[in-house]
């Protein structure tokens, strides 16, 4: 799976002139680095005293043995470090919850925002919107994700010059333009594409709510129109919502888009929803839930062309199918359990 994580829930205080010297590598902003021995790059920012946990630590030490900063290990045990309000370092090895750079999460504005993100151990997150830090700041909340890569989505309306001037890596096209809720039609989408190219950014394709890959198809035509005009993508977006729980069916609809297209895949919605019941039908029973989810993202995993993924979604809205992982209360559901240790 991805690089292990969790909060340790008991702690030994070391001298603050200490540091492990096992070489480590350690999660920025989803890509492994070589870190040993660098204590300045390593420390993070001061947290509760060391007797309180547990700690929302913005660090994450993977023991790498032997030492292969190239090839990480899938799993083990990690070091978890912190800089408690005394000055001295505190050192867990725990074994638990993953972080991996695959696993996003999908949001909107909630109080709390940003500890439900850490908490999942997302690395990743988006806000369908082309602003992402505003659903983390103001009224709901005051701090961003540590560690965490914020994507832009556009829409018909971005400031392109803007995106091209902001500090994001990455920007995704629009979402679900083939659905009756936000309509773009491939022709616009694909005239107004060169300025989101122009960006510079790494660019995803707009995620289809479903694509047949036959000509007349919104995406297909979309893709064959970019590439006439010479213009491109660097991966392409993907959503899926299982009406039955079948992870070999969603496994073939993602073989499917890459055997045409070739580029990497993020799969930026996916949960287990039937949406041709009215209303949407989830299964009542979270074991359900979870099990597709477990067997998902084991799946969504082994395929190495898939980047990244981000079930849907992280905050309760009354609107929406009940598969989020945490509730109206802020408390993480038994959905948001399952997601943080994969």
């Amino acid at each position: 799976m991805g690089e292990s994580c969790a909060y340790p829930q008991a702690s030994t205080v070391v001298a603050a002139d200490t540091w492990p010297t096992t070489t480590s590598a350690a999660v920025y902003d989803g890509a492994l680095e070589d870190r040993a021995n660098e204590k300045a790059a390593m420390k993070p920012v001061a947290t509760t005293d060391a007797s309180a946990g547990p700690y929302h630590l913005p660090v994450h030490r993977v023991a790498v043995d032997p030492p292969n900063s190239a090839n990480p290990p899938s799993s083990g045990t990690e070091s978890l470090v912190a800089t408690t309000d005394n000055s001295s370092e505190t050192t867990s090895s725990v074994d638990g919850a993953s972080v991996n750079s695959k696993k996003g999460a999908g949001v909107w504005a909630v109080k709390n925002l940003t500890e439900m993100v850490t908490e999942i151990g997302a690395t990743w997150a988006y806000d369908w919107s082309d602003k992402p830090e505003t659903s983390f700041t103001g009224y709901w909340a005051s701090s961003l994700p540590l560690n965490v890569d914020l994507v832009a989505m556009i829409d018909s309306k971005s400031d392109f010059a803007a995106l091209k001037s902001s500090s994001y890596k990455e920007i995704i096209g629009y979402n679900e333009p083939d659905a009756q809720a936000a309509p773009v039609s491939w022709e616009d989408a694909a005239t107004q594409w060169p300025q989101v190219v122009a960006t510079g950014k790494r660019i995803g394709s707009p995620a289809p709510a479903n694509t047949k890959l036959v000509p007349g198809d919104w995406f297909y035509e979309f893709m064959a129109n970019i590439s006439v005009a010479g213009s491109h993508v660097d991966f392409i977006c993907l959503h899926y919502y299982s009406p039955d729980g079948n992870v070999t069916t969603f496994q073939q609809y993602i073989e499917g888009v890459y055997n045409m297209y070739k580029k990497p895949i993020w799969v930026t919605e996916w949960a287990y929803v039937d949406y041709s019941k009215n209303p949407p039908h989830v299964p009542s029973d979270s074991t359900v839930l979870t099990t597709y989810m477990k067997s998902a993202v084991a799946m969504l995993e082994d395929l190495s062309y898939v980047e990244r993924y981000a079930w849907f979604a992280v905050p309760w809205s009354s609107v929406q199918p009940a598969t989020n992982m945490f509730d109206e209360f802020g408390n993480i559901t038994p959905v948001g359990a399952a997601y943080s240790t994969l």
